[in-house]
C-alpha cells in the first residue's frame, strides 16, 4: 500500500536562521513538534540521512530548484534548496 502525503498535510515549516545549519534546524523543528527538548529526542538524524551531505547538497540559495524528502520519526521531511524545511505527518 502506498501512502500519499498531500501538501495540506504539512504540520510545520521553517527555515534555518543565519547561524543554524539544516541538520540543527530539522532536529529543533522535530523537537518542537514533539514538545520535547532536542537533547531528549529518541531520534538520530544521522541514522536516516547524512547531515553533512544534506548541508552540501542544500546550501541555501535563492534558486528553489533542489528538493529532497526523507522519512524521520512520524514525519516526511521536505528540504528545498531555498532552505525551507517542511514536515508532513505520515
Amino acid at each position: 500500500m502506498t501512502t500519499t502525503t498531500r501538501l495540506s498535510d504539512a504540520v510545520y515549516t521553517t527555515t534555518p536562521d543565519e547561524w543554524s545549519d539544516l541538520a540543527t534546524t530539522i532536529i529543533e523543528a522535530l523537537a518542537e513538534l514533539k514538545d520535547e527538548s532536542p537533547i531528549e529526542l529518541d531520534v538520530r538524524l544521522g541514522e536516516t540521512i547524512d547531515p553533512d551531505a544534506l548541508e552540501q547538497l542544500f546550501d541555501p540559495s535563492p534558486d528553489d530548484v533542489g528538493y529532497l524528502a526523507f522519512p524521520l520519526d512520524d514525519y516526511l521531511v521536505s528540504v528545498r534548496s531555498s532552505g525551507e524545511v517542511t514536515f508532513y505527518r505520515t
